[in-house]
């Protein structure tokens, strides 16, 4: 999504309440959502929330969707916490992991990387939670590594993919950092490389939690 998209999508918004917007205007909606730390896909999903919302009878104001857009992005940051902590119980620290979504992969390696969450103390839960929504609302969105490694992966290819498998394909096949991961093994090289063959991969499971 770009800036380009959202302008339109925010003149045929305006459309629809019969009003217009002055290429002065679209200026300033462009520059305050641009320091606001807003992505354009947030930002034009929160226009659609806004023209769907019984009544919202005027054209939206610039804090109109920056309001919808931050109450969206801690909804987003508190479910992706909530499947990180259900994914910490199930998988465990040992194994290698890839979500299906960029942001949260991005906002575990800013909380330090998979092991690091996994050993988190249940007594700091609190502030790990908000430190995690934190880095969930600052992580990129375009790109990440190919996954997150556990503490066996010099000597596992076991790779548990967690969430919709052909996201997590997809981040594996065009994920950054390949060359960084240490001790990867010959299949999951082939995993990275040739997902779309004949799996005869050693993957422990797909989980669509």
């Amino acid at each position: 999504m770009t800036k380009k998209n959202f302008s339109r999508h925010l003149i045929a918004t305006f459309a629809t309440y019969r009003s217009e917007l002055s290429d002065i205007e679209l200026e300033l909606w462009i520059a305050d959502i641009e320091t606001s730390g807003i992505d354009w896909e947030q930002a034009v999903s929160a226009l659609g929330l806004y023209r769907r919302t019984a009544g919202n009878k005027f054209a939206p104001r610039i804090s109109d969707i920056v309001e919808v857009c931050h109450g969206t992005a801690d909804d987003a940051a508190e479910t992706a916490w909530g499947r990180v902590q259900d994914a910490v119980r199930r998988v465990g620290k040992y194994t290698s992991v890839v979500f299906d979504d960029i942001k949260t992969m991005n906002a575990i390696e800013l909380s330090g990387g998979w092991v690091k969450m996994c050993n988190a103390d249940l007594a700091n839960e609190m502030a790990d939670r908000a430190a995690f929504r934190k880095a969930y609302h600052a992580a990129k969105s375009d790109t990440c590594r190919n996954m997150l490694p556990g503490l066996h992966v010099d000597d596992s290819d076991e790779i548990r993919m967690l969430g919709e498998p052909e996201k997590c394909y997809q981040i594996m096949q065009q994920g950054t950092e390949k060359s960084t991961i240490h001790g990867i093994g010959t299949n999951t090289r082939e995993l990275i490389s040739g997902i779309t063959e004949d799996l005869k991969i050693n993957i422990k499971g797909v989980d669509n939690g």
